[in-house]
């Protein structure tokens, strides 16, 4: 009895709860990891709802949908215009179910009206680059993904102010309404294109696999893939830190 009054209570505070009360410690938060001003200027919300595509007992659990509105992001300091980016609304939802498993299952995030501002300067800076902090060498890689389904959007605005190539454009983005896969939208590029193709063929075999790549390029998020793709899917996946291990081993 006691255990079904506690949940009742949990539920009661989470569709009850305001969560503009955490945006200004959201928005410093983001804001340092980016070292860019980032901020929810209009309201936060959490609405939790039944998933309609679910069967069974699972069809019971609500999933929250997230709504954000008026979000910006700040360029670089050496930029002379303040903003590089303005959503006027993000909404998705989350699987609570798939949290347990340490998977951020998002099936798909709704942009409202997005807006960029590309700029690289002659000296190849580029505001669409970021710069993390370092990572401490001997911190356990996470356990956790992130496995986002589908993007969807209205018109969108870019705007691109490249010296290095001497070129300027100014596009208007609209995807008639449907959903654009996420991994449409992650990895066009030849050489992308050419991973993904040789992860497909590795992911079946017994070979031993070796990624190197510069800090930050995205080693882990390959390896997370290549775990999902090969026969050990059901399996957990063992984060060994080798900077950790003496030299003697």
């Amino acid at each position: 009895g006691i255990l079904v009054l506690l949940v009742v209570v949990l539920v009661v505070i989470l569709a009850t709860f305001d969560w503009n009360r955490i945006k200004p410690t959201f928005n410093t938060n983001v804001s340092d990891i980016l070292h860019r001003p980032f901020a929810i200027n209009g309201n936060l919300a959490v609405r939790w709802q039944r998933e309609a595509d679910e069967g069974g007992w699972r069809a019971w659990v609500p999933w929250p949908h997230v709504i954000a509105e008026d979000l910006t992001l700040g360029n670089p300091e050496w930029s002379k215009a303040p903003q590089m980016a303005s959503l006027k609304k993000v909404e998705l939802r989350l699987s609570p179910l798939a949290l347990l498993t340490q998977t951020v299952d998002i099936p798909r995030i709704d942009l409202t009206e997005p807006s960029a501002s590309l700029e690289r300067l002659a000296d190849g800076r580029a505001n669409w680059t970021f710069t993390f902090d370092p990572k401490d060498p001997n911190e356990k890689p996470s356990d956790w993904t992130v496995d986002i389904g589908a993007i969807g959007f209205d018109k969108g605005h870019v705007t691109l102010n490249d010296q290095t190539l001497k070129t300027r454009l100014d596009v208007l983005i609209d995807p008639l309404g449907k959903p654009v896969p996420f991994s449409d939208i992650v990895g066009q590029s030849e050489a992308i294109t050419q991973l993904l193709h040789e992860l497909q063929v590795v992911a079946d075999s017994e070979l031993p696999v070796l990624l190197l790549g510069e800090t930050g390029v995205g080693k882990e998020l390959v390896a997370h893939r290549l775990h999902r793709l090969s026969r050990r899917a059901s399996r957990p996946l063992v984060h060994v830190n080798c900077a950790a291990l003496p030299e003697s081993l």
